[in-house]
């Protein structure tokens, strides 16, 4: 399963990992759920939007804080820079429930 709306090959391979195993993959639609649940219609932003940025954040801290590279190195450096390419809003987007 591929991400149609991925633009890039890091958002790629992350999606690819949130969605390897069918247990991640029903805890982040869960997930999604709940951040459109806490999300709010904010001005022209929408309660979708809202709730895609909301849970693109959560993508987001739990692959980082899971980093093992916590130490500066040249690892360390490319993991960042490559993580730093990563599109969360697009990622999120695919685990929020229809509307």
């Amino acid at each position: 399963m591929s991400c149609k709306v991925c633009t890039n090959y890091e958002t790629e391979l992350v999606y690819l990992w949130f969605i390897k195993d069918k247990g991640t993959y029903h805890s982040w639609k869960s997930y999604g759920r709940d951040a459109y649940l806490k999300a709010m219609q904010d001005g022209e932003i929408s309660k979708r939007e809202n709730a895609q940025r909301i849970l693109s954040g959560w993508l987001k801290k739990e692959i980082e804080g899971g980093n093992p590279l916590k130490d500066r190195s040249p690892y360390s450096d490319l993991l960042d820079a490559a993580l730093f390419d990563v599109n969360w809003y697009e990622i999120a987007g695919t685990f929020l429930p229809e509307e």
